[in-house]
């Protein structure tokens, strides 16, 4: 079971990679990127959004 502490790693984890993504990308524009680099912004998108909204619904339930 996943607790209160498993998502304050993963929050931490997320902080580090957008962290690290706006350093790397700081002052460039999409059309500066190659499309490996594109396509792995799109897939950490399609798989960050449905667990954050996860997320917030289980930290609130936790919380209630």
């Amino acid at each position: 079971m996943i607790n209160q502490a498993d998502y304050v790693a993963l929050g931490l984890a997320c902080a580090d990679v957008c962290t690290a993504l706006d350093r790397g990308l700081s002052g460039k524009r999409l059309n500066d990127l190659n499309n490996s680099v594109c396509e792995a912004i799109k897939q950490l998108t399609t798989w960050v959004t449905p667990v954050i909204h996860t997320l917030r619904t289980s930290l609130t339930m936790l919380s209630a």
